[in-house]
């Protein structure tokens, strides 16, 4: 029996009509009665197809993705760069000034501490000082009993522009003179 003749008179008993792989099928027994095989008749697995558009589609995905990615990073960032930023602090300025000690906390983020101040007139001012990490300024000699409250000391460093009792301490100067630096350096970074 001919190829073509058997193809023909086995498709027209398959009621799978636009069925592919009835197709295939169909075609592999013609091709083995004649004792030939084709390599189109051969069972492959079907090839995915992606259009252009579905290519620019998966781009663009990626693309918005990373864009995501990187926004959020930039956001989850943006309260560390504006916390170690001095804005605001008279940097131009070196202000010393003699009071007690009224706290400390040597804890992170930054140490702080408290002062009593007698002004110009008498009246104490509650001023507080503000330094680097508790780990900075371990390196320059500092612990958590550096300062006990009721000490006499001199703090020096900015003051803050707008006016309220505040210090961006560079160094501590006890009574009989022995200093300790904050930064590691005469005044700061």
């Amino acid at each position: 029996m001919h190829k073509d003749l058997f193809y023909s008179i086995t498709l027209q008993r398959v009621h799978y009509r636009g069925s592919l792989m009835a197709h295939l099928l169909i075609k592999m027994i013609a091709n083995r009665s004649v004792g030939q095989r084709d390599s189109e008749t051969q069972l492959r697995r079907p090839r995915q197809c992606y259009s252009r558009i579905q290519e620019v589609s998966k781009m663009r995905t990626k693309l918005l993705a990373l864009v995501a990615f990187a926004f959020s990073l930039l956001l989850a960032a943006a309260p560390t760069f504006a916390h170690h930023t001095w804005r605001g602090y008279d940097m131009k300025h070196i202000t010393a000034m003699t009071g007690t000690v009224t706290g400390f906390d040597f804890g992170n983020p930054h140490v702080w501490m408290d002062l009593d101040v007698k002004n110009d007139r008498g009246e104490i001012e509650k001023w507080s000082a503000g330094g680097p990490s508790p780990s900075r300024m371990a390196n320059a000699g500092w612990t958590k009993d550096t300062l006990h409250p009721g000490d006499q000391n001199t703090i020096v460093g900015n003051r803050i522009s707008d006016g309220t009792y505040k210090l961006r301490l560079s160094k501590v100067v006890w009574a009989d003179g022995h200093e300790l630096m904050c930064y590691g350096k005469a005044y700061g970074p």
